[in-house]
């Protein structure tokens, strides 16, 4: 059952404005505006897509533009998984996650997404990818520019770092930031689960969380947890950490959510 809260009427507005003003936004000649695929979907989301304020229904397969807002349902067993920039296969769960695309967002229930950039040029014959997005509400797992399957079951000793150099965009290198108030993730090879405004865990590589308010940045490597409201980083631990990944043995799992879902609850935040 179809449960969308509408959200206050001011904050959709200016999301729709926000996106269909930067959504088509590039840097350079070069650079190309690039669509999102929605490659797994359980239960319901719906988007709008930067050109006009009606609500459309998510499909496994639909295309995104750029400038789009998407919204998960109230409700446990509702996710999406949004190849961000291109995407080559389709999956049935929403937790299966294709290594051929270099970029992925799970966006967990009751969860706004924000499309605000995604593009891609081509440098020496190699694709660099330029995406910004913003999550206002809920959570997401994000798995940026990891190539292989010898990335997600790296031991924890290979699985942090290397430190980015940069948290500012560099000629000839993927871009990748998502932010949610003043606290903004930058990443480059990293898989982390993003709860905010409490705070960030990386399963792997490497990670910068910035507050753009103070200008404070804080590194946040593989298998580590960031507490946002404390300043405090931890290591994680699987199975009794309430703030490690919930969504982990999802995408590696058949997905039931009789079964499965109330094992792993993902924290979230009702509009």
């Amino acid at each position: 059952m179809k449960r969308f809260s509408a959200g206050p009427p001011m904050l959709v507005a200016l999301l729709f404005a926000a996106c269909a003003m930067t959504g088509c936004m590039t840097n350079s000649e070069n650079e190309r505006q690039q669509m999102s695929t929605v490659v797994g979907l359980a239960g319901h989301a719906r988007y709008q897509d930067g050109r006009s304020e009606k609500w459309r229904a998510v499909k496994v397969g639909s295309l995104i533009p750029p400038g789009s807002v998407i919204q998960t349902d109230e409700g446990l067993t509702n996710a999406v998984n949004i190849s961000i920039g291109r995407s080559k296969r389709f999956s049935a769960s929403p937790y299966h996650i294709d290594s051929e695309d270099l970029n992925h967002v799970i966006l967990y229930a009751n969860s706004i997404l924000k499309l605000d950039r995604v593009a891609a040029k081509t440098v020496s014959g190699k694709r660099i990818s330029d995406v910004s997005l913003g999550l206002p509400k809920g959570s997401a797992s994000c798995l940026i520019g990891l190539v292989g399957w010898s990335d997600y079951f790296s031991p924890p000793e290979h699985s942090r770092g290397p430190k980015l150099e940069t948290i500012a965009p560099m000629p000839g290198k993927p871009y990748f930031e998502i932010r949610s108030g003043d606290i903004v993730v930058h990443a480059e090879h990293a898989e982390f689960f993003f709860f905010p405004p409490k705070g960030v865990s990386l399963l792997f590589g490497a990670a910068a969380v910035e507050f753009s308010n103070s200008g404070i940045t804080k590194d946040v490597f593989g298998y580590e947890k960031y507490d946002c409201t404390t300043g405090e980083i931890a290591e994680m631990k699987f199975g009794s950490d309430t703030n490690s990944a919930p969504d982990y043995r999802w995408r590696y799992l058949p997905f039931d959510p009789n079964q499965d879902l109330h094992r792993f609850e993902v924290p979230h935040r009702p509009f």
